[in-house]
Parts: structure tokens; sequence; C-alpha cells
């Protein structure tokens, strides 16, 4: 891949983390060299029905052995699923077999999907960094269109400085049917004008006096926070304590300075926030913040008024969260991963009914969760990374695709002895059932 315009033309190499005495790459698992053991990643698909998981398909995922192959994200798009691992992402369209692409250098840091040429296709865009060695180069929006034989890159944008990961929204803000990218950027919101041709042009939608190239924001959610018929662009920043800016959109492109509001009780200098998702949880009509701190899960309740906004800590140990309408009651409902996968239901005013999903979270990576259709159960596409699927015969992979709980053990899996065990859907695995 050509280096980013305005970043260096020349991107350094991709190379490969180191190996221990442990083996594998970082040790994974005690898994031998090279790091290409353990290239694979496998999603089991199934519904949900009372709480309870029945799996019915399963894919794996295998990279080229000249780099990290593995998946470690699970993302739904208009089109099917995307997977992404350090420098890959994984198109997979219902029916067809998963397509692999390569960011090249560039590591994949975040997704968004939407169609950006007017096709009704969904094309990608993924906001990427790449390093010398140990020293950030730059970060960079990568926009990829699809087309019939998948994902095609089509433009590069850089960021102005290269200290701070790009998190970016999608919205049409001219009105001219096309979407525009929007990112926070040296303390400035920058909107991508989008021609409807992957042609970008890059504008300075609004400056803050406060806030600069240090200044992370974790998300932005573009959507019409005065309800005067126009989107505006709300960012969620902090380093030390958590603040919502809200940017009140004056139309041609333009932006008021931001209204701040600070999350009560909320610190994170020396910690990390993890992830973040957005969407209405308390049934306001408006985005709301669910993120971990310290993998400790947080709901920030943005639509408050006045200069502070609620914050409480809904789950302990929060590895993974998602946001879904389980219920169909026209509420985000939050399925987070923290040890097993809990299904905490809104009930309005910030108010969660939790309950347990039964899925073998050992070995799982992420998930997506698609609510139920009609007379349709939910459904839930899991993504599991695999130890060393090389020394493993058939039966075992498929026994840890398929999550069996005694049986995700390096030792057990070299035995052979887990196609004994019994797996989540309470049946066991016969030695001789030759499960492909």
């Amino acid at each position: 891949m050509a280096g980013a315009a305005g970043v260096g033309s020349n991107v350094p190499a991709y190379r490969p983390p180191p190996t221990n005495a442990a083996g594998g790459a970082g040790g994974h698992m005690g898994c031998p060299n090279p790091p290409a053991m353990w290239n694979v990643s496998g999603i089991v698909s199934g519904v949900i029905s009372d709480g309870v998981v029945s799996m019915t398909a399963e894919l794996a995922l295998r990279a080229p052995e000249d780099g990290p192959g593995y998946a470690d994200e699970l993302r739904a798009s208009p089109s099917g699923l995307i997977a992404l691992g350090e420098t890959n992402v994984w198109d997979i369209e219902p029916g067809e077999a998963p397509r692999w692409h390569s960011s090249g250098a560039y590591f994949v840091e975040d997704i968004l999907a939407g169609d950006f040429d007017g096709d009704d296709d969904a094309d990608l865009v993924t906001s990427d960094v790449f390093f010398d060695g140990d020293v950030t180069m730059g970060y960079v929006l990568t926009v990829w269109e699809r087309g019939e034989s998948g994902l095609e890159l089509r433009a590069e944008l850089p960021a102005s400085v290269p200290q701070m990961p790009l998190q970016v929204a999608a919205r049409d803000l001219e009105g001219d049917g096309d979407l525009d990218l929007i990112t926070f950027e040296d303390g400035v919101v920058v909107i991508q004008r989008n021609d409807g041709d992957f042609a970008f042009e890059r504008v300075a939608g609004a400056a803050t006096e406060t806030y600069d190239q240090y200044s992370r924001a974790h998300a932005v959610v573009v959507e019409d926070r005065d309800a005067d018929g126009d989107a505006d662009v709300v960012v969620l920043l902090g380093d030390g304590e958590l603040e919502v800016l809200t940017f009140s959109n004056l139309g041609d492109l333009q932006l008021s300075a931001p209204v701040v509001q600070r999350a009560v009780d909320v610190e994170i200098e020396g910690h990390e926030v993890d992830f973040v998702r957005t969407g209405d949880v308390t049934g306001d009509g408006l985005s709301d913040f669910v993120l971990t701190v310290s993998n400790d899960g947080l709901l920030i309740s943005s639509s408050a008024e006045g200069s502070t906004v609620d914050a409480k800590e809904i789950i302990d140990y929060a590895t993974a969260i998602k946001l879904v309408d389980f219920d169909g009651d026209g509420m985000l409902d939050i399925v987070a991963r923290s040890g097993e996968l809990r299904l905490l239901l809104s009930r309005g005013n910030g108010e969660l009914d939790e309950s347990v999903i039964d899925l073998v979270t050992y070995q799982l990576a992420d998930f997506e969760i698609t609510p139920a259709a009609g007379e349709q159960a939910a459904r839930i596409d899991a993504l599991y990374k695999l130890p060393c699927p090389q020394l493993c015969d058939a039966g075992c992979r498929r026994c840890m695709l398929n999550a069996c709980v005694e049986c995700l053990t390096h030792s057990d899996c070299t035995t052979g002895s887990c196609v004994t065990h019994r797996c989540v859907d309470g049946e066991p695995r016969d030695a001789d059932a030759g499960i492909p």
C-alpha cells in the first residue's frame, strides 16, 4: 500500500510481535513458533432463546502465514459481518467465503460502515495507525469501496497530528445525499466533505480554545441534539476527567463553539478508556455513552442539561460491550462480557435489569448480537481465538469452536481427549463422528 499523503510517503514495513521462551508471539497459550501457528480465528453463529445459546454454524478465518492473521474484534455491517485483526479486515457476506484484506503496514484501530458512493453497498472506513518500530508515525482514515471482488482502497485521509487515534462518525451534513466524515483532531472538529465519488475535502468545522493535540476524543456522535432539524456534533473527551462537548450545527459546514458538560465522579487519569459504544440506552431519543475505564463498565447519560452529565457504574470488569435492542422496546440494551455474557435490559431513565446469556466465554474475543425479528430468535455471532489449531485434530478444532467447557486448554487439545467432552449443545462429541 502506498504511503498516506501528508504523513510520509515511505510507510514502514510491518514488524511482527516478538517471541519469547514460552513460544509463539508474546507466548500466546504456550504455542510454538512461528506466529503462523495461531493464525486462525473461528466464528460460531447461533440463536438465543430464553438466554440459552444454540450454535448452528461455524466459520474459520485464516490469513497468510507472513503476519498475524487472527481476528480479535467483530462488527456487524449492513452487508454481513466484519472481523478485525491488527492489520487485517475480513469481509463476511451471507453465503460467501470470507474475503481477507490487508492494511499493509497499518494497524486497524476502528471501523465504520456506510454507503459513501451512493450505490447502496456498504463501503468501509478504517481508522488506522502505523509505526516505525515503537514510534507512532501517524493516524489515517482509510476508505474502502465495496465492489464485485470485495473491498478496494479508494482514499487515505491523514490526521493533522500523529498523537491521537481518530474516532470517526459519518453523516450527510450538507443535505446533498453524500455521507461526510467527522473527526476530532488537535482540538478541532474536522469534516471530510464527500463529493460522492470517494474524493474528500478537509474542512475545519469548529475550533476550541481549551483543547489541543493531546486532548483525546474517545467517541464522536453526530445527531440532532437541539431538535432544530440539523445534525450536531458531540465529542466524548478526556485525559483526566470525562467531558461531553456539543457543537451545534450552524449550516454551511460551520459549527458553534462547544457546550461543555462534565461527567461527575469519573476520573480516567492514569487509566485507560478501552472502548466506547453509543446509542439511546435511557429512552430519551438521544445517544448515551457506554464505555469501559480500567475494564469497569460505565453508562454516561449524555443528554442531561446543565454543566454535568450523569455517570453510573453498570458492571465490573467488562472486556467487551455491545448495544442492541434485545427485547424490541425501542431502547438499546447492553450486552457485556464480564466472565459471563451479561444482558442488561434497559427500562428507561438508566434503570437496568440484569440476566446471563449462556455462552462459554473462554477464548471468546468478541461477539455480535442481532435482535429478534418477528418469530425469529435473536442471532449471536461469537468470535473465538483458537490456540495452536494446527496441533489439533478435526474433532478437537470443532469442539473448541463450539466452546466445550473442559476442552479449551493446550494439553487437552494435543491429547485429543476433548472430543469426548460435552459441548454447549449438551451432546457428547464422539471421536469417530467424523466432524469436519
